[in-house]
């Protein structure tokens, strides 16, 4: 069974077209060039297929994301740690004990805060693998995600930290 389909093409090609239209069967050049552009596009498929190990890929994919995500965990706990230890000590409370990364929306809500988000943008700005991948609440990338952890967990043990001994010496006071 066949099907009849028509085909738009530019005025150029069609004067040029009429010219040797009598030599040429439409529908089997159609066929032909059809057939060889979906041929091609198989035979990439099944190289694919059978050359490329998907299951090595996603392996190496999977270590990759493992990686970014050890890497963005490390360097959260260092940018914590220095930024905890110059912070004001009402910026520092706020991070600690209300600050949620995870329930800002965007850019604009992180860096719109209004005690943090300077800050917030600074390091963005100065580190190119945090980032998001979309525009909701859950689009951060693996790294940044894994570089809030590392940040809030060594700013909050430098706040709990500098608390006990700010207590101490002022009950020593």
């Amino acid at each position: 069974m066949t099907k009849v389909i028509s085909i738009s093409i530019p005025d150029e090609l069609h004067e040029r077209l009429e010219q040797y239209k009598k030599d040429l069967n439409m529908s089997q050049l159609f066929r032909e060039k059809v057939e060889e552009v979906l041929a091609s596009k198989e035979r990439i498929k099944n190289q694919i297929r059978g050359e490329v190990n998907m299951k090595q890929v996603l392996k190496r994919w999977d270590q990759e994301d493992k990686a970014d995500k050890e890497e963005g965990y490390k360097k959260g706990q260092v940018d914590g740690l220095e930024w905890a230890s110059n912070a004001a000590r009402k910026e520092l409370k706020y991070l600690c004990e209300v600050f949620d990364p995870f329930g800002q929306w965007n850019h604009e809500g992180l860096f719109g805060d209004k005690v943090v988000g300077e800050h917030f943008e600074q390091m963005f700005d100065e580190d190119e693998n945090l980032g998001y991948e979309g525009e909701g609440l859950t689009d951060y990338n693996a790294y940044t995600r894994a570089w809030f952890d590392g940040f809030l967990e060594a700013a909050r043990k430098f706040y709990d930290e500098a608390l006990m001994a700010y207590e101490a010496q002022r009950n020593r006071r």
